[in-house]
């Protein structure tokens, strides 16, 4: 089973979740900001993208120059408590599977994810001026 945490208003969780409807793929969505992430579904994403910070976490250079200690830096505890605390620094849509057939589907999503997300920066671009 995939597992999919999202946001609402994220144009590529949207994108996703009909692209995993349409090809009636089973999945489990949890929003970030209306189910708040426990302990234990945030040790399983570390666990899941060990080592590899940079899949799962995105933090702005602005933001973590704030940050009295690295993200990276942290221990599982310390992790684990700033993603509470900070959902909105997960990637979205992060995708985390179980069975081992799932690894190709989340790998295809994590290319058209990836796709949307420079579809979107590449339209705010071209967005005419409002002022």
């Amino acid at each position: 089973m995939i597992t999919i945490y999202t946001m609402p208003g994220c144009m590529s969780c949207k994108k996703t979740k009909n692209y995993l409807k349409e090809n009636q793929v089973e999945f489990e969505e949890k929003n970030i900001y209306v189910t708040l992430l426990i302990e234990e579904e945030i040790k399983k994403v570390i666990q899941f993208f060990y080592g590899k910070e940079e899949k799962y976490v995105t933090l702005s250079p602005a933001f973590e120059a704030t940050l009295k200690k690295s993200f990276k830096k942290r221990t599982w505890k310390e992790k684990i408590r700033f993603l509470q605390k900070n959902p909105s620094c997960l990637k979205r849509p992060l995708f985390v599977y179980d069975e081992e057939g799932d690894e190709k589907i989340v790998q295809l999503l994590e290319e058209k994810r990836d796709e949307w997300c420079k579809e979107a920066r590449k339209k705010e671009g071209e967005a005419p001026s409002t002022s």
